[in-house]
């Protein structure tokens, strides 16, 4: 419904008045802005299956932990987007080192600079807990 209501024909008319393009991308900053916690906790799950299938691909040869499960890869992710680091799963190719790198620096990255003091200067954060 969120979606329809931003890609409407009073929307397109309203973004042609103020000169925006209306494409999805308009429509996705428009329900960040309505929904940003929706938007981070959907943006997780995201970030944890896709890293998870990453991991399992780049970590198929590895001896000593089985990443060929699926589980075991979702559960390295959220282990490790949790910043618990139980140690019962870690990568030992490059690749892998690499790609854990990424995950855990580029998602809090972009969730401590980019949405919290968004969400902190709009009272929302606190509006939600």
């Amino acid at each position: 419904k969120t979606f329809l209501n931003y890609h409407s024909n009073s929307a397109q008319r309203l973004t042609k008045i103020c000169g925006f393009k209306m494409n999805t991308l308009f429509v996705l900053k428009c329900i960040v802005q309505e929904h940003p916690i929706m938007m981070i906790f959907c943006l997780w799950v995201l970030t944890v299956l896709i890293f998870s299938y990453v991991i399992r691909i780049l970590e198929q040869e590895n001896p000593i932990f089985d990443f060929k499960n699926y589980y075991n890869s979702i559960w390295y992710c959220l282990v490790t987007l949790t910043s618990i680091g139980y140690g019962d799963f870690f990568p030992k190719t490059p690749l892998g080192k690499i790609c854990k790198i990424y995950i855990t620096t580029n998602f809090f990255y972009d969730l401590i600079n980019l949405k919290l003091p968004h969400l902190l200067r709009r009272g929302e954060f606190s509006a939600h807990l």
